[in-house]
């Protein structure tokens, strides 16, 4: 777990609490709504350590100030979307191999996160959303310069979205079974692609 405090506490983090090089990195099975007191909180990675399944604290959502978040491979279930449009200041927003859908159907609640710089999805089924996930993205975020999805199930690609070069400039698109022999005009004004 990373935090990061701003403000008030400049500089001040908690940094590798878990042993980087040891494969059981485990916190536990609880995170304390007492998080929710560190006002200045900027910078939040619960990446890559087993919380066994349980539900993301809904009390995360109230961590405004928030500008990083990473729910990388944490093994949380349920969704997130009903907390995390509140997070309107979001930069980064990591969601890859996020143990159960955390999207549900829609992704709707991008909405509200016009700050956002990177997302990641990688490894998540975005099967049910693949008609519209383009489109939700570039009218809810329309500036965000890197969006990776990996492993997503996608199997085809817009053929028409004016303006996507505008939209990012980096995208992650492997290991993703399209269907289409050829790819849409949009695709080769990416300025960089990673599709395999």
């Amino acid at each position: 777990m990373h935090i990061q405090m701003t403000d008030t506490l400049i500089g001040y983090a908690l940094s590798n609490i878990r042993n980087q090089f040891s494969t059981n990195n485990e916190l536990g099975v609880e995170i304390s709504p007492s998080l929710v007191e560190l006002k200045e909180l900027s910078y939040l990675d619960l990446s890559m350590n087993s919380f066994g399944g349980i539900k993301v604290p809904e009390f995360i959502g109230r961590l405004t100030e928030l500008r990083y978040l990473s729910l990388s491979g944490a093994s949380f279930s349920g969704s997130v979307t009903s907390f995390l449009g509140n997070l309107l200041n979001l930069q980064v927003l990591d969601l890859s191999f996020y143990s159960e859908k955390p999207a549900e159907n829609d992704l709707e609640w991008l909405r509200g996160l016009s700050f956002l710089e990177h997302l990641s999805f990688g490894g998540l089924d975005l099967s049910k959303v693949a008609d519209s996930w383009l489109h939700t993205v570039n009218s809810h975020s329309p500036s965000l310069p890197e969006l990776d999805l990996p492993e997503c199930q996608l199997l085809d690609l817009l053929s028409s979205l004016p303006s996507l070069s505008l939209l990012f400039w980096y995208s992650d698109l492997s290991n993703n079974a399209f269907n289409s022999s050829t790819f849409p005009e949009w695709i080769f004004e990416l300025s960089n692609l990673c599709a395999s």
